[in-house]
């Protein structure tokens, strides 16, 4: 949970006391009587689950976006039957009779009381944090990972692993230079409205053509709750409804309750959703008691279940919690990254703040540290008149650095400065995090008032984290509307649009710091205070439903779908592509020759184009290496089933280094009788130089 100032109208508000009265939590059990759940990893095939959670996120697999439903994921990676019936055994023989098998089938869960926790499971209630515990020599052969949630708890949150810098206002801040909207009470804070950043971030496009999240469901995991009254009075001044939002309170929160004051960062994470996708179908927040690691990990958890969910499980899920790898125990870490790798098996999308406390050098927010969720930085955002970016720097406490113990991610291989460990880095895209001038426009209490008001707060990465959840939902909504698969996991997406010629119309690059200088610089391309940069929503989302060229190959070109007929699509493979020099002169410069082989059949459905990609390094205008290029081959319209002999003269070939070429490969665009089209890889090739 991260703490930030807040500015009310002409007066400056403290921190948040939790002796207010605004929202329920529950109440602290001095006589050690609330019940604990214990949840209880299976023995379960986790190779199994990582690898076809890497197939189905990876856009150059053959099985990307071949996402499972519930029941298959659980069929397929959950425990077996003996193990669950074994576990369950044991557990009765020894009187715990209230035990819920997770809807994955990958943990049991196991209500008692705290007595019986720390004798069969080590645990003790004055260390909840640490969570040092064992697993009974009887079930130790049927469960891999233990944790103990406790129900009811107020335990203070746990001290980060560096305090939150709260500075003073500086001269460096922006001010609102743009024009706000809504009502009178916002435009008055001085604090960016939701029309001026989704304007500026191309969000505002999206929404004008009809994309607002209709049809999505997302899920918002945060500790402790809001409140619904100032969530309408937000939603009022900009023209929303709350009708899709519902508030789903977890296990470990449904003890009686006393009144107090909780942090603001529930109300931001609510409101910043609503207003980057107003109409999704269902916006979710899931809430447990605070901000321990276990909860966190119950919440990972909850959001897999779909009865807390409505019924149906979300497209995207965000959160800004903040505790760090550390925190964690081994064996919620294990939990945490089986539930984020089931998320991304079912397609699913997570993203985490980076968190608030600047460079770390080993130590960063979990689970998005583990390689499996999406970690937004932060930046400070300066607009003109018109709503756009005049400048754009990181925010000089935006979180990022290596995480130790965790290796680098095939997606992320490439990035990162020289001699670094070749550990996960952190994050990898940035958004507005304001500061305090001019903050963002939110209504939620304030301290001194003891009453809700508007107020412009410096959103931290918490403000970022949302809205970026928001800009996904509005990329799933368009790509299912086409019948097109939705993006899951979407790092592997990321750093292969930021791997290609098309990054800087896909991203705004940060290269400068709040500052001037920080122990993290902001650089040109993947930096550890922004990551990749900031996404442009419009572009990003005409990328992914192919309604751009695609680095120049193929006009109109769909990422691969269920939608068309793989049946109606066999060109034949492809056994080699040749390269020779053929001409050199001072006017033309020199040209080479591509010849594919064999010739390529066209399949029952016509052939729109065919593209060769060569992956290796190549120097582009700005003199900066660029590791995709596409070269186009367009066909013009062969007759279906004829083969077509491929040839192409090209230039500019030189400037690639041909000892960095590592392949080349074909790909057929196919165009349908609906109008659909599609990208299909023809196999593997072997590569020549001539």
């Amino acid at each position: 949970m991260k703490m930030y100032r807040v500015m009310a109208i002409g007066i400056s508000a403290v921190l948040f006391a939790a002796t207010m009265s605004f929202a329920n939590i529950a109440q602290a059990d001095p006589q050690n009587t609330n019940p604990v759940q214990v949840y209880l990893g299976l023995d379960r095939p986790e190779a199994a689950l990582e690898n076809f959670a890497t197939q189905v996120s990876d856009p150059a697999n053959k099985m990307y976006g071949k996402y499972l439903s519930l029941a298959d994921a659980a069929s397929q990676f959950g425990a077996d039957p003996e193990t669950i019936a074994n576990a369950k055994s044991w557990l009765n023989d020894n009187n715990y009779s209230t035990i819920k098998l997770h809807p994955t089938g990958t943990t049991l869960i196991a209500e008692m009381s705290q007595t019986d926790a720390k004798r069969d499971f080590c645990w003790n209630s004055d260390e909840p944090y640490a969570q040092k515990l064992c697993i009974p020599s009887g079930l130790s052969q049927y469960v891999t990972a233990a944790m103990v949630v406790l129900q009811g708890t107020d335990v203070p949150p746990p001290p980060s692993s560096s305090p939150t810098q709260n500075r003073a206002l500086g001269t460096a801040d922006p001010i609102n230079n743009g024009t706000p909207s809504g009502c009178d009470g916002a435009k008055n804070t001085g604090a960016y409205t939701p029309n001026q950043y989704l304007t500026s971030y191309g969000v505002t496009d999206l929404h004008d053509s009809g994309f607002s999240g209709k049809g999505m469901r997302i899920a918002i995991l945060v500790d402790r709750k809001y409140n619904d009254q100032d969530l309408e009075v937000f939603a009022q001044c900009f023209g929303y409804s709350t009708s899709n939002v519902h508030q789903q309170q977890l296990w470990s929160y449904s003890q009686p309750v006393q009144e107090v004051l909780p942090f603001e960062e529930q109300w931001m994470d609510v409101e910043l959703v609503l207003a980057t996708a107003p109409d999704a179908e269902r916006i979710t927040t899931l809430e447990f008691t605070t901000n321990y690691a276990q909860y966190q990990v119950e919440a990972l958890a909850g959001v897999l279940d779909p009865s807390n969910m409505g019924g149906t499980l979300p497209h995207v899920v965000t959160t800004s919690e903040d505790q760090r790898y550390s925190n964690f125990a081994p064996y919620q870490r294990e939990l945490a990254t089986t539930y984020a790798q089931l998320l991304a098996a079912l397609g699913i999308t997570m993203v985490q703040a980076s968190g608030d406390e600047g460079f770390s050098s080993d130590d960063q927010v979990f689970p998005a540290s583990s390689g499996w969720v999406t970690a937004v930085g932060g930046t400070q955002l300066d607009l003109n008149k018109a709503n756009q970016r005049t400048n754009e720097v990181a925010w000089e406490d935006s979180s990022g650095g290596p995480q130790n113990q965790v290796p680098r991610p095939a997606w992320q291989r490439g990035v990162g400065n020289k001699g670094q460990p070749q550990n996960r880095l952190s994050p990898d895209v940035a958004l507005v995090a304001s500061d305090d001038e001019p903050g963002l426009a939110f209504y939620a209490p304030d301290v001194e008032d003891n009453r809700s008001k508007w107020l412009a707060t410096g959103g931290g990465t918490s403000a970022a984290a949302p809205i970026f959840a928001g800009m996904l939902t509005l990329f799933n909504q368009r790509l299912l509307e086409q019948n097109r698969t939705q993006l899951g996991f979407i790092n592997p997406m990321i750093y292969s649009m930021a791997n290609g010629s098309e990054y800087n119309a896909l991203f705004y690059d940060v290269t400068k710091n709040q500052r001037g200088s920080a122990p993290t610089p902001a650089l040109v391309g993947y930096d550890m205070a922004t990551g990749w940069g900031v996404p442009v929503a419009n572009k990003m989302s005409d990328w992914l439903t192919g309604n751009v060229s695609r680095d120049k190959c193929v006009q109109n070109a769909a990422p691969p779908s269920r939608a068309t007929d793989p049946a109606a699509m066999h060109p034949g493979k492809v056994s080699a592509i040749k390269v020779k020099k053929i001409k050199s002169s001072k006017k033309k410069g020199t040209r080479h020759r591509v010849v594919v082989s064999p010739p390529l059949d066209t399949g029952t459905s016509p052939v729109r184009s065919y593209c060769l990609r060569f992956k290796g390094q190549v120097v582009g205008k700005d003199q900066s290496p660029e590791w995709k290029k596409w070269l186009t081959i367009r066909v013009p319209q062969p007759a279906v089933g004829t083969k077509q002999k491929i040839t192409k003269t090209i230039r500019n070939f030189d400037r690639f280094s041909k000892a960095s070429i590592r392949k080349a490969e074909v790909y057929a665009q196919h165009e349908f009788g609906s109008g659909a089209r599609k990208v299909r890889k023809l196999g593997k090739t072997v590569f020549g130089l001539g």
